[in-house]
């Protein structure tokens, strides 16, 4: 359990964005998809760790 514990709020956005997508597949599926790859590419912008200042 303690190895999860770093990476629930990264989980819990993931699962957010999931929803939000399904109910945007729900009005019209290419929004959906519009929807589905904005949002994913948020949380890959949002997860990938940041280099270094130098």
């Amino acid at each position: 359990m303690k190895n999860i514990i770093p990476y629930l709020p990264a989980i819990m956005l993931f699962i957010g964005f999931l929803f939000i997508s399904i109910g945007a597949f729900w009005m019209t599926i290419p929004a959906g998809f519009i929807v589905f790859g904005i949002l994913l590419s948020f949380y890959s912008f949002l997860v990938v760790p940041k280099g270094e200042k130098e």
